[in-house]
């Protein structure tokens, strides 16, 4: 917040007291008197009469002079309550239409039904929630991963079209609900601290599988005001890395509490690099790593300890390979390519020397690595690296 929002509003809260009059009254006042008698200050005297004529035109001068002042603050209060009452009225009608649509999305959400085709008959296996967690699996089942993180991509994209086709009409009802409830926080008449609650409300409400499916849904088509809204709004910050198909590969080489431990270390890393940190060290103490940013680029050096227990269940060429795709994940692929102009990037490959593998990625035309989405960024901008 601002240092003019935090004198604006203790100005507001102390006008809105009565100690702010108990508190102004003797100033007017005494600055009436002083107006009044400052050429008599020389010669004042408590030996002198009372001029009865000269304290009524005094008293005159005082009710006018405090009529005046008090009349003029009272027009402003009003304008001010009035300003406050127009602002309860905006925010409660932004309030309800949220709220609306949010409902509105549930419902929609409710509408949605897995279900198997058995001798001409259709057999419901699951609903609402439950829908994108057991489709979820579905996906992850028919997925074939490969070493290769270019080539899980196109797979991932492929997966999740051919598992959807039968549910495409209703989920894409679902995603355009979605994309107006960020729409509405985009555009409403909202200050950046309540937009962000408002978001937060909007993220609560969604499942890590509801996430994964959103996430490729964008990626199936040229839906570039959605991505701009879901890289402002961090609608994705909580899913969690080995949940995607891209690394189904190396998530079926460890075992639950390893899977925990890897998304652990490469969420952490991803904050740090956003948050311009230097280095990070794995809750389990496996793994570290070091982040070198400059403005043209990113490298990152992890490092693997002595007893790197899930680390330790990749060979070196498989650990380069997810480490290259975690680098490409985070650079591009989590934001839809609409921060860098991926035609610029350019990724080394990863190198391991003893138990340090490094990974870096550079822009060959001198413009800055972003990694995060920034408020100088608008529509426009990115509209052309989409």
């Amino acid at each position: 917040m601002s240092t003019f929002s935090i004198l604006y509003n203790k100005t507001k809260n102390l006008i809105g007291s009565v100690r702010f009059y108990f508190i102004i009254t003797p100033i007017f006042i005494f600055l009436a008197i002083l107006c009044f008698t400052w050429k008599l200050w020389s010669s004042f005297s408590l030996d002198f009469p009372i001029d009865h004529a000269i304290w009524g035109q005094f008293g005159d001068f005082i009710g006018g002079t405090l009529g005046t002042i008090f009349s003029l603050i009272s027009v402003v209060m009003i304008a001010w309550t009035f300003n406050i009452q127009n602002r309860t009225a905006v925010t409660q009608r932004f309030n309800d239409l949220f709220f609306e649509l949010l409902d509105i999305f549930q419902s929609q959400e409710k509408e949605l039904q897995y279900y198997h085709e058995e001798d001409g008959h259709k057999l419901v296996l699951s609903d609402n929630k439950d829908f994108f967690f057991e489709l979820n699996k579905k996906m992850a089942t028919n997925y074939v991963p490969s070493l290769s993180f270019s080539q899980n991509r196109k797979n991932a994209i492929t997966t999740y079209t051919n598992t959807t086709i039968d549910y495409k009409d209703k989920l894409s009802i679902c995603y355009r609900t979605l994309y107006q409830l960020l729409n509405l926080v985009e555009n409403g008449d909202l200050n950046q601290k309540e937009k962000v609650e408002y978001l937060k409300i909007l993220r609560s409400q969604l499942t890590e599988s509801e996430l994964l499916f959103l996430r490729y849904h964008i990626k199936t088509g040229e839906y570039i005001k959605f991505a701009f809204l879901i890289n402002k709004s961090n609608l994705m910050k909580h899913l969690p890395l080995f949940d995607l198909l891209e690394f189904k590969y190396w998530r079926e080489k460890l075992q639950p509490i390893e899977i925990k431990y890897a998304n652990d270390f490469f969420i952490s890393l991803f904050k740090t690099i956003r948050k311009h940190g230097k280095r990070i060290t794995s809750v389990d103490k496996s793994i570290s790593a070091s982040i070198i940013q400059t403005k043209t680029s990113l490298k990152v050096e992890i490092t693997k300890n002595a007893k790197s227990a899930w680390v330790n269940k990749f060979n070196n060429k498989e650990f380069e390979n997810l480490c290259e795709g975690v680098l490409k994940e985070i650079v591009m692929f989590s934001n839809y390519s609409c921060y860098n102009n991926y035609k610029e990037l350019v990724f080394s490959p990863a190198q391991t020397n003893n138990n340090v593998t490094t990974v870096e990625v550079h822009n060959k035309k001198g413009n800055v690595v972003k990694v995060a989405f920034d408020n100088n960024m608008n529509y426009e901008d990115i509209k052309t690296l989409f």
